[in-house]
């Protein structure tokens, strides 16, 4: 089994101020939903994940590809952010 840290959101624009998301994944080729990661991630305006200790993402296969999804908590409507990953 393979793990990963998120260290960093890619968002497609500078947010204004630090964000607090939930923070998902799931497997690519899934038709399935997402498993939460946390629904309390914070996150600074760079994308940094300011989280300690960092978040890890476990029991993963490698060498598949992973959708990270990020949502920010007070955006209405919500807004996603996705991230492909291939486990290590």
């Amino acid at each position: 089994m393979a793990s990963f840290q998120v260290n960093k959101i890619n968002f497609s624009g500078t947010p204004s101020g630090d964000q607090t998301g939930t923070l998902e994944y799931k497997e690519a080729s899934s038709s399935g939903g997402y498993t939460l990661v946390s629904s309390d991630v914070d996150v600074d305006t760079d994308g940094t994940v300011l989280e300690s200790p960092p978040l890890t993402i476990s029991g993963l296969v490698s060498g598949t590809l992973y959708i990270l999804r990020f949502s920010n908590n007070c955006a209405s409507p919500v807004e996603y952010w996705y991230e492909y990953i291939t486990a290590p």
